[in-house]
């Protein structure tokens, strides 16, 4: 390893990968919340296969019952940040972040329901509050609503009838035949 870092260190200058060394790039201290980092910066990647591995993983806490690591993960999400693990110079994809983790989450919710009951307030915040993404409003909800069903999360203020209303329309379906196309006549061969 130390002769193949020697070969790199004259090639290497300060604007290369995220600079010079500062204390910002200290990783956390909790080998857990590093893990977490590392798997929410996954889910932000443009590479779909990254996202889905990620997904899974979060499926896998959740089933194994790692509270300790998905509450990292839940944190990071609520905070939409890659932080450390992401280079400071790409853009970090939150929303696809987000997004994928609540794939995750809709689909835990049903099978796992007690290893996402610290983290319900924030799924429904997700779901009803602020959201403009459609597929993160509604991934919220469907998971919400499981939470609901296995009672880990308690029906106040109308919740479910809320949560249900997620993504559908305040206003009526409008019937029209604007952009139906008609059939022209057939012309006679000449």
């Amino acid at each position: 390893l130390g002769f193949g870092l020697d070969l790199f260190t004259p090639v290497l200058e300060d604007r290369d990968g995220d600079g010079a060394w500062s204390s910002n790039l200290m990783p956390p201290v909790d080998v857990r919340a590093s893990l977490a980092g590392y798997i929410w910066a996954c889910m932000a990647s443009p590479a779909g296969v990254l996202r889905w591995g990620g997904s899974h993983v979060v499926l896998g806490l959740a089933a194994l019952r790692r509270n300790d690591v998905l509450g990292h993960v839940a944190s990071l999400a609520a905070e939409q940040s890659g932080g450390v693990f992401v280079d400071k110079r790409l853009p970090f994809y939150c929303l696809h972040a987000l997004q994928w983790f609540l794939i995750a989450i809709a689909r835990a919710a049903p099978e796992y329901p007690t290893a996402l009951a610290p983290f319900a307030d924030k799924i429904t915040d997700w779901a009803l509050k602020d959201q403009p993404h459609v597929l993160i409003r509604q991934f919220a909800a469907r998971a919400g609503l499981a939470l609901l069903d296995h009672g880990t999360l308690q029906d106040e203020d109308g919740l479910r009838d809320r949560l249900l209303k997620v993504n559908v329309s305040p206003h009526p379906v409008v019937d029209s035949k604007r952009f139906e196309r008609t059939r022209g006549k057939k012309r006679a061969a000449v």
